[in-house]
């Protein structure tokens, strides 16, 4: 049999299997291998540089970031907003796997990253690909973000990504900050904050009053359908946009609608590029 034979032979049985069959062989392998991380060579484009760092991650996420990166929307207008500014911070809450924080250090050397994370596996494997990827410009603060610091929060830290469960999963124990504490004797301006924290985005935006009033950072946040996000940056007299880049002008906006999965706000009005 040949080699593309013997493919084809292993394609024709996977698709043939049941399903059962398929979840009896996944159980076998365990979550462990299934989740895996490899070290990926990312050659990232930004506005025709070539950004090139390593990216450690699980397969899935991996391949993806490869072909074409990850999040670019929020790559892209964050660095479009602070790039040309003079040195500052550029902080990332919920940083996950690091592709975003990466890109960023890569492509504006003169600021500083500050990425948040709690999941001990994750924040590992950025720093290993930090270390590849000779990044000194970007720190990883080990804190939950609320809008109340001090606080003691379990965590039940998974393979792959925290989970609220305890069933396979190790127990951590986290003492919360807010933004406005972290910052408080910042002297550098933050220039932009990107917030994705699985559903306490608003609590991290009640934390950082005070930070967005001295520095009138620009936003990019997950708003998972919580009413709340848009009213409160409105308030703020923010300008809002929806992913397409055209402008929010109402706190009534259809939570459903993906157009609304991320929001950006501005201190002041632009013409954003799509």
């Amino acid at each position: 049999m040949t080699k593309n034979k013997g493919f084809s032979m292993l394609r024709f049985l996977k698709s043939a299997l049941p399903l059962s069959v398929k979840n009896q062989i996944r159980a076998l392998l365990g979550e462990k291998n299934l989740y895996k991380s490899t070290i990926y060579p990312i050659d990232y484009s930004l506005f025709g540089r070539s950004l090139k760092f390593y990216f450690i991650a699980p397969p899935k996420l991996g391949i993806k970031a490869q072909k074409g990166g990850i999040e670019n929307n929020i790559i892209r207008r964050i660095y479009t907003f602070s790039n040309e500014k003079p040195s500052g911070v550029i902080v990332d809450v919920g940083m996950n796997f690091g592709f975003l924080s990466m890109a960023w250090s890569k492509a504006m050397p003169h600021h500083r990253i500050i990425s948040f994370e709690v999941h001990p596996g994750i924040i590992q494997n950025v720093k290993d690909a930090m270390l590849q990827s000779e990044i000194s410009n970007m720190e990883i603060i080990e804190s939950p973000v609320s809008n109340v610091a001090g606080v003691s929060v379990d965590f039940y830290a998974g393979i792959y990504t925290g989970s609220d469960t305890e069933k396979n999963n190790r127990k951590i124990t986290l003492t919360t900050t807010t933004l406005d504490q972290f910052f408080n004797s910042n002297a550098n301006k933050v220039h932009a904050i990107k917030i994705d924290t699985d559903k306490f985005d608003f609590e991290v935006l009640e934390g950082a009053v005070d930070l967005i009033n001295r520095d009138r950072p620009m936003i990019a946040i997950e708003i998972n359908q919580d009413a709340r996000i848009v009213p409160f940056l409105l308030g703020f007299g923010y300008f809002l946009y929806d992913m397409r880049g055209e402008e929010i002008v109402s706190k009534d906006i259809d939570l459903t609608d993906p157009r609304f999965v991320n929001i950006f706000a501005y201190p002041e009005k632009i013409l954003v590029t799509k």
